[in-house]
């Protein structure tokens, strides 16, 4: 059985314009995953002060947020997510699992 999507990722997770015909894919879902760990890491989304036709032009031109305030080791991991460096989820999987817990932090 063939699904057919019905709808798309807000602005901010698409790595491009979803237009007719084009068929969502991988590299769009690990996409998504580095804008969800940019706004779990900042608590604002990427491009959180534009409007979307904005994001979308600057992401088409592989223009993506600064990632100050992001730990070094999440910071690659969202650009790699961003820059198609991944090939499934099992490389991020492995990126977050290296990176040393803080026992500290709650």
């Amino acid at each position: 059985m063939v699904e057919t999507m019905v709808g798309t990722a807000e602005t901010r997770y698409n790595r491009c314009p979803l237009v007719e015909g084009r068929v969502p894919c991988v590299a769009d879902d690990l996409f998504a995953i580095g804008s969800l760990l940019f706004e779990i890491h900042t608590g604002k989304r990427p491009y959180h002060d534009q409007d979307s036709t904005s994001v979308e032009k600057r992401f088409e031109r592989g223009v993506f947020p600064v990632l100050d305030g992001i730990s070094p080791e999440y910071a690659r991991i969202v650009s790699h997510c961003w820059t198609n460096q991944y090939t499934s989820i099992r490389d991020i999987e492995h990126d977050v699992s290296v990176i040393p817990l803080n026992e500290d932090k709650c």
